[in-house]
């Protein structure tokens, strides 16, 4: 009696290639709590483990592969970059960066105005309204309005013409592109 045992063995020598997105692509973000989407394919083995990282120095501990994973970006604010590598079933991790771009933006904008100077005596029939944005948390400046309590504003130029000597508040609003205002 003869007895035969076939098996077969994968030589895998090559590692794992993917991808990572930070918030299904978002440009920016105010949390530093956030959803990565993940692809990766192996030649050969599969692919078993994923690892994270803030810096592309210190990664996570290995964790099963999946589609989709929960991360936390470096606090503070600016632009923060997350890593991932991955390794398949015959241990070849992937040397390639995979990594993904998002800004984090914690903090409202600051307006400083230009004209008019806080309680100026104000004369002529108009007044050209001038304020600077700032956003310190980076995401930039969406929007930068303006409001006065009393006459009219066009654009920028408020009609004083017709207003009786008083005390009137001029106002402006920035808005950054994560929805903060001042």
């Amino acid at each position: 009696n003869t007895a035969t045992s076939t098996f077969n063995l994968a030589w895998d020598v090559t590692a794992p290639v993917g991808s990572v997105v930070i918030n299904g692509g978002a440009a920016n973000t105010t949390n530093a709590n956030v959803t990565l989407t993940l692809s990766a394919t192996d030649n050969l083995t599969g692919v078993a483990f994923m690892a994270f990282s803030n810096d592309n120095v210190t990664y996570s501990a290995n964790q099963a592969y999946a589609t989709t994973a929960a991360w936390t970006l470096i606090s503070g604010n600016g632009n923060r970059t997350v890593y991932v590598r991955y390794t398949d079933v015959a241990g070849n991790t992937s040397t390639s960066i995979f990594s993904d771009d998002i800004i984090l933006d914690t903090l409202a904008p600051v307006v400083t105005w230009v004209n008019p100077v806080a309680n100026a005596n104000l004369t002529g029939t108009s007044v050209t309204l001038n304020a600077t944005a700032t956003d310190i948390g980076g995401s930039g400046i969406a929007s930068l309005t303006y409001a006065v309590s009393a006459g009219t504003l066009t654009g920028t130029v408020w009609n004083i013409a017709n207003l009786p000597m008083d005390v009137y508040t001029v106002s402006a609003t920035a808005v950054d592109n994560v929805g903060r205002t001042t």
